[in-house]
């Protein structure tokens, strides 16, 4: 008799919801080597069980289509691993004691549509492409208990990689909130930043799209209340809406054809005791642009407030930089609560 299929979504919480991170998988837009640790408490159904196939979907924080495209990726699963909260930033150190290679090959990341986004849409894409990737593994892993590791390595495939394809992430955080004020003074400058732990120490990743030829520039800093009316600087309908302490400018290139870039990059928190319960802004100018007298506009601000204290999560992950070679590096940087949201399906 065929035992019953079984699907786990993990974590839980996130089977039919959005996660309330954004990142990236190994291989989907960037080479790197990547590790999931999840407890073992979330594949107590999978026990005796054998795994066939893993699936992950597109996130919808950042409403945009997403360019598909073709990745190289290997995928190694082994149970009985190191628990989360004591993961290495050495990845053999987090493995179990027998890894199996499951996946090895060329996987195709369709096109994914701009997503409808609730309440006329629902609340998370569908497990199903081309929202999501499956991933059937040549080899089902037979998972005994214990801990889970997945291990990924990805790299594009020279001339068919995707653009941003961003993976629906889970983070846990205690009283952490953002809001977002204001608005953008051109529809064409959209920007969000995303975090996998909103406390300090963590690491922000900021999007911003644009004009192409045109550049954007970054403000981070305190909230400025009230903010500061444009209109006197030749940017009617624009407002100020951060005292910046730092800023950080990019150049939206032209890629292939396309009329908007969207940019990526990442901003490292200082592990400092100030940032606990602080509220820190962000907020992007944009220039050329010829919407006003002056060149220039503002877009809505995100307002952060980070964890009053450490949160505490069933899971970790750890991220190695780029390879420079054909090797992947052995040693990555650790993020702890959060995860991608991972749908596991077995019999």
């Amino acid at each position: 008799m065929i035992p019953a299929q079984v699907s786990v979504v993990v974590p839980p919480d996130y089977a039919d919801r959005d996660g309330p991170g954004i990142g990236e998988l190994a291989g989907l837009n960037q080479a790197f080597r990547q590790q999931v640790l999840v407890e073992a408490a979330a594949f107590a159904e999978l026990r005796g069980r054998t795994v066939g196939t893993l699936w992950v979907r597109r996130d919808i924080q950042f409403p945009v289509p997403l360019r598909g495209g073709k990745a190289q990726i290997t995928i190694t699963l082994s149970d009985r691993a190191r628990h989360p909260s004591t993961i290495s930033a050495t990845f053999a150190d987090n493995r179990g004691p027998q890894p199996a290679e499951v996946f090895r090959g060329v996987v195709d990341i369709p096109d994914a549509p701009a997503p409808r986004l609730p309440p006329n849409g629902p609340p998370s894409p569908p497990w199903s492409a081309p929202t999501a990737i499956e991933f059937a593994f040549s080899v089902p892993f037979p998972y005994r208990d214990g801990h889970l590791c997945v291990e990924i390595e990805g790299r594009p495939v020279v001339g068919q990689q995707s653009s941003g394809w961003s993976v629906d992430h889970a983070a846990w955080v205690n009283d952490a909130s953002y809001t977002m004020v204001g608005r953008t003074g051109d529809p064409r400058v959209q920007a969000i930043a995303v975090w996998l732990t909103q406390v300090p120490g963590t690491r922000l990743t900021m999007f911003v799209s644009g004009p192409t030829q045109t550049t954007v520039v970054g403000l981070v800093g305190r909230e400025l209340q009230p903010p500061l009316d444009l209109r006197s600087q030749g940017v009617p309908q624009n407002m100020l809406h951060v005292e910046p302490f730092d800023a950080v400018p990019l150049f939206l290139p032209r890629v292939k054809l396309e009329a908007i870039t969207r940019l990526e990059h990442p901003l490292q928190v200082p592990p400092m005791a100030c940032f606990f319960g602080a509220r820190v802004a962000i907020q992007w100018l944009n220039l050329p642009n010829t919407t006003t007298p002056a060149q220039l506009i503002s877009t809505h601000a995100q307002v952060m407030k980070f964890a009053s204290t450490l949160s505490t999560f069933p899971g970790a992950t750890v991220r190695s930089a780029r390879p420079p070679g054909a090797a992947f590096p052995d040693v990555g940087v650790v993020q702890v609560d959060q995860m991608p949201v991972l749908r596991f399906v077995a019999r």
